[in-house]
């Protein structure tokens, strides 16, 4: 009989063919490259390219906002509110906004802090607006031109961390993410920062700008561009796009609003006439 016959094999023979048939050796898997982004760094840097709003100086038209970001095909919105009562409502309004359009949401916040009492102050704050904000994908602390601050305060750190768990908190060095004021990030980019401080140096800005190969944390870099009330503004925003979510950052485009609180009309025309160039 055919030797490749094993229906003609006694039942029990057939069983014991691939028992001693030889095996592959079992090669374990290569431990991970560290370092690793958190679930949360991974879904924040998925959405590459977001809008941004400025309210501080007046409500702002969020429906408006939210269907601009909407019709260009942004990821997420992130806002300004400002600060006090009216800060809150804005937050409220735009978070109703978004969650109605199904666009994740973001909150950008003045760095303003000088002391242990007004970190708390603005802890508090955080709080407020993340109450009415409900899910965040990430919450940024700016400082004022010219400050050269990189660490956010602990006590915003442990409020966000215990109220929203899964929002990356974005700083001038982190600690989830980097904000760079450029509208690009260069060539050779890490998303990485080395573990401590960081040199109080010329250096520190270039480190931050462009990561670092050694790093053993995982920072990943938002590049920024201020768009222009201009159709031709369009060709701008396809080069900041090609030199930040090209090389592994995200980026995120200040827009510009007209006197009623909406998008400015040639802000838009950019935004759109780049989106169908996409498309």
């Amino acid at each position: 009989m055919p030797l490749c016959n094993l229906s003609a094999i006694p039942p029990l023979t057939a069983a014991l063919v691939p028992l001693l048939a030889p095996r592959a050796p079992q090669v374990p898997p290569l431990p991970p490259v560290e370092p690793l982004p958190t679930a949360a760094q991974l879904r924040w840097q998925a959405l590459a390219t977001s809008g941004f709003v400025d309210l501080r100086r007046g409500p702002g038209d969020a429906e408006d906002a939210v269907a601009t970001c909407r019709a260009a095909n942004l990821d997420a919105l992130l806002v300004a509110p400002g600060s006090g009562a009216e800060a809150v409502d804005r937050v409220a309004r735009v978070a109703a906004a978004c969650a109605e359009a199904g666009l994740p949401l973001g909150l950008v916040l003045d760095l303003d802090t000088d002391g242990a009492d007004e970190a708390a102050r603005l802890a508090d704050s955080v709080e407020q607006l993340l109450a009415v904000a409900g899910p965040v994908v990430s919450v940024a602390l700016e400082p004022e031109p010219g400050d050269a601050r990189v660490r956010l305060p602990e006590a915003v750190i442990e409020r966000v961390r215990l109220q929203r768990p899964g929002t990356v908190l974005v700083g001038p060095a982190g600690p989830d993410a980097r904000a760079l004021g450029a509208d690009s990030v260069p060539e050779a980019h890490w998303s990485s920062l080395r573990r401590g401080n960081l040199p109080d140096t010329d250096a520190r800005a270039t480190i931050l700008r462009a990561g670092d190969e050694e790093g053993g944390r995982w920072v990943p870099a938002q590049a920024r561009l201020a768009l222009r009330d201009d159709p031709a503004a369009a060709a701008e925003l396809t080069a900041a796009h090609a030199a930040s979510v090209g090389r592994g950052a995200t980026l995120r485009v200040d827009l510009p609003l007209d006197d009623q609180g909406r998008v400015a009309a040639g802000a838009r025309a950019a935004l759109l006439a780049w989106a169908r160039a996409r498309a």
